[in-house]
C-alpha cells in the first residue's frame, strides 16, 4: 500500500521524473521501432531533448547553490566523486561493453578513447579519439560545470555579476569551439556552452526563487520558442557565432519560464497525494536511471532483435519499467554501501584505531 507525502516541498521529484521519462522516450527508437515518426520529422524530438536535459542542468545549479554554497572545496569534491564519479565509471565501464559496441558496429572503445571517458574530458575533447559514448557525456559537462560553480559560487547573489560571467563564460566556450569546427580536434561541444547557460541560471534561480511567471505566458512563449526552433533545426546549421546566439536564446528562454513556472505551480499542491511514494522513489533512482537505461535495453534488443511489435512490447512495456526497478536498487544499494563504509571510517577514527603511518604523519 502506497505512503501519503505532501508534494508542496517536492516540486523536484516531479520535474526529475518528468525529465527522465521524456529521455526515456527519446532513446527508446534506438533500441526498437519508433512508432512516433511525426515528433521526429517536425524536430519536436530535438526540442524534447533541449527541455529535459537542460532542466537536469538547471535544477543542478539551483539544488547546488542552495546546499553547498558554503560547502569547503574539498568536502564539496569529495561528495560529488563518491555520489556521481564512482557510479559513472561503473556505468562507462558496462556500457563500453553494450551499447557502445551495439550502435558503432561492433567496434569496442579503445584504450585512449576510454581514458578520455575516465578522466571526464570527452565534452571538451569531442570525438577526439573516437566517438562519444551516448548519455554518460551527461557527467562529463557536470563535473565541468562543478568546477564552473566552485569558482563563481561566492557571486550567487549578485545576479547582475552572474549574468555578465556567464554570459562571457558562453561567449569564449563558443568560439573557442567554433574556431576549432573545421579543424582535426574539435574542443568542447556545440551544446556545452548551452548547458552551462542551464546550470549558470539555475545558480542565479536559487537567488530570486521567489521570481513567478504566469503559466499562461509561460505556455505561450515556450510554444513560439518551439516554433522559431523547428524552424533552426530544420534549415540552419547553426555554424556561426550569430546563429549560435539566436538559436541559445530561443533554446534558454523558453525552456526557463516554463521550469520556473512548473516548479512554483507543484510547490503550490499542499493536498495530500495518493501515489507520491512512487514518485519520489522514481525521482531517487532517475540518476541511475540516466546512466544504465541504454545498456539494459541494448542487452534486451540484442537477446530479442527490433523489427516487430512484440518486440516493442518487450522494450518499451516492460523494459522501461523493469529498467526504474532495476535503477532504483542499484542506487539504493550503493547508498547503502557508502553509508556503511562511511560509518565504519567514522567508527575507526572515534576509537582511535588510526594506521600508524597516519599518526606518525599527526605526531
Amino acid at each position: 500500500m502506497n505512503k501519503k507525502y505532501q508534494l508542496d516541498i517536492n516540486p523536484i521529484h516531479f520535474l526529475n521524473i518528468l525529465f527522465i521519462s521524456i529521455v526515456l522516450y527519446l532513446h527508446h527508437k534506438t533500441y526498437t521501432n519508433n512508432y512516433f515518426i511525426l515528433l521526429s520529422d517536425y524536430k519536436i524530438n530535438s526540442i524534447l531533448q533541449k527541455f529535459a536535459v537542460g532542466g537536469f542542468f538547471f535544477f543542478s545549479g539551483y539544488k547546488l547553490s542552495m546546499s553547498n554554497s558554503k560547502t569547503p572545496a574539498k568536502i564539496f569534491i569529495m561528495k560529488r566523486i563518491l555520489r556521481i564519479y564512482v557510479l559513472y565509471i561503473i556505468a562507462l565501464g558496462i556500457a563500453s561493453v553494450t551499447y557502445y559496441p551495439y550502435g558503432n558496429g561492433g567496434e569496442y572503445l579503445s584504450l585512449k578513447n576510454l581514458l578520455i571517458h575516465t578522466l571526464c574530458l570527452q565534452m571538451i575533447f569531442s570525438n577526439v579519439l573516437g566517438p562519444t559514448v551516448l548519455t554518460v557525456w551527461f557527467v562529463s559537462a557536470l563535473f565541468c560545470y562543478y568546477l564552473y560553480f566552485l569558482i563563481f559560487r561566492n557571486y550567487i547573489n549578485n545576479t547582475k555579476k552572474m549574468i555578465i560571467i556567464s554570459s562571457i563564460s558562453y561567449l569564449i566556450i563558443t568560439i573557442i569551439y567554433l574556431s576549432t569546427l573545421n579543424k582535426n580536434i574539435h574542443i568542447f561541444t556545440r551544446d556545452f556552452p548551452v548547458y552551462l547557460m542551464f546550470f549558470s541560471s539555475g545558480m542565479i534561480f536559487s537567488a530570486n526563487y521567489k521570481y513567478r511567471f504566469n503559466a499562461l505566458w509561460a505556455l505561450i512563449i515556450y510554444f513560439l520558442s518551439s516554433l522559431i526552433l523547428m524552424f533552426i533545426y530544420k534549415y540552419i546549421y547553426i555554424n556561426t557565432l550569430y546563429e549560435h546566439l539566436i538559436f541559445s536564446f530561443f533554446v534558454l528562454t523558453g525552456n526557463i519560464i516554463l521550469y520556473i513556472s512548473i516548479y512554483h505551480k507543484i510547490s503550490k499542491l499542499n493536498n495530500i497525494v495518493t501515489g507520491s511514494f512512487i514518485i519520489e522513489k522514481y525521482s531517487y533512482a532517475s540518476f541511475c536511471i540516466f546512466l544504465f537505461h541504454r545498456s539494459i535495453w541494448s542487452i534486451m534488443a540484442t537477446i530479442y532483435p527490433k523489427g516487430t511489435f512484440s518486440q516493442w512490447i518487450f522494450i518499451v512495456l516492460i523494459g522501461a519499467p523493469a529498467t526504474i526497478i532495476i535503477c532504483f536498487f542499484i542506487q539504493k544499494t550503493y547508498d547503502s554501501l557508502t553509508k556503511h563504509a562511511q560509518q565504519m571510517v567514522s567508527r575507526r577514527l572515534t576509537q582511535g584505531s588510526i594506521p600508524r603511518f597516519l599518526k606518525s604523519k599527526r605526531s
